[in-house]
């Protein structure tokens, strides 16, 4: 028996359908949200804007965390800890349940080029030149106005470079030297150093933070 025409047809038009359903990508998410205006600058991750969603008490604990300068402050699931009182930078730790991030404001006063968007955007340019066991701190939130400049990254558990010369094995080091070199002499990118890098010594990785925007000649 042979099949009916426009059976045939509404099957193969439902295949087709079917075939392009599952060939369809799913819309890509981007790895960074930038908003500029005259005033103000904020760039960030997806990941980090999930994580202040599910958690909306943590702008209004670090405000004030932020005005009364307290060593630590607890909330719920949220821990905010004073880790340097600088006259260049104020640093602190916030823990949110089991995720850890550093947050650094830079001093408006001080700082007016170098800002938290600035050094997001630069430790980006870094990532072409890594060598195989160098990584870039992750960078989650940089945000500037008239009146506050801030950086968000991970938090590391782990010494600086700086203080485990002797213990880092030499390939790893020369490794990191010839990164460093590439950030001068490429990218003009003149902040990368032994006391802005960690030493993760489980993964044998070193990892570089407080990347400076290039140097304008």
């Amino acid at each position: 028996m042979k099949p009916v025409p426009w059976l045939r047809k509404k099957a193969q038009t439902f295949m087709a359908r079917k075939l392009q359903k599952l060939n369809k990508k799913k819309p890509e998410v981007p790895a960074i949200v930038e908003r500029k205006g005259k005033t103000k600058h904020l760039i960030y991750t997806p990941y980090f804007k999930q994580i202040v969603r599910k958690n909306p008490k943590i702008i209004e604990l670090f405000l004030e965390a932020r005005k009364t300068k307290k060593d630590k402050m607890s909330r719920g699931n949220i821990t905010i800890t004073m880790l340097k009182k600088g006259s260049y930078n104020l640093l602190w730790r916030v823990d949110i349940g089991k995720k850890s991030f550093y947050v650094k404001e830079k001093l408006i006063q001080i700082w007016k080029e170098e800002t938290g968007p600035t050094e997001f955007l630069t430790a980006r340019k870094l990532k072409p030149i890594l060598t195989p066991n160098s990584e870039i701190a992750k960078y989650h939130l940089g945000w500037k106005n008239q009146n506050a400049n801030f950086l968000v990254t991970d938090f590391y558990e782990l010494p600086s470079v700086s203080s485990h010369l002797t213990k880092i094995p030499k390939k790893l080091y020369n490794e990191f030297l010839e990164f460093k070199r590439a950030a001068k002499n490429e990218l003009k990118i003149w902040d990368i150093n032994e006391h802005n890098a960690f030493y993760d010594s489980k993964r044998g990785k070193i990892i570089v933070f407080d990347s400076m925007p290039p140097v304008q000649s």
